[in-house]
C-alpha cells in the first residue's frame, strides 16, 4: 500500500487509468487493493489526483487517517496492469 488516499473509481472503467490517477512509476498497476472502510471513518478530505511522472492526474480521491482503517483488505492480481 502506498498511501492514505484511495480512488473510488474502478480502474476497469477508466481507459488510461494510470495516467488519470497520477500513479508513481514504482506503482506497476499489477495489483488492486480491495477492502472496506467503516462508515464512521469514511474520509477526512477529498481531492483530485495530482500530476506525477508525466501522468496528468485528475481522478477524484478520498483521504483517510491511515491505511489500517481498511478492513478485510486484499490485493487482487490484475491480468492486464493499468
Amino acid at each position: 500500500m502506498y498511501g492514505k488516499s484511495y480512488s473510488l473509481i474502478n480502474p476497469k472503467y477508466v481507459p488510461f487509468y494510470r495516467n488519470f490517477a497520477g500513479l508513481p512509476e514504482v506503482n506497476t498497476g499489477q495489483y488492486l487493493l480491495k477492502g472496506y472502510i467503516p462508515f464512521k471513518d469514511i474520509n477526512i478530505g477529498r481531492w483530485f489526483a495530482a500530476p506525477l511522472n508525466g501522468n496528468i492526474g485528475g481522478l477524484p480521491f478520498e483521504l483517510y487517517q491511515s491505511f489500517d482503517q481498511l478492513t478485510n483488505s486484499s490485493n487482487v492480481l490484475i491480468k492486464n496492469p493499468f
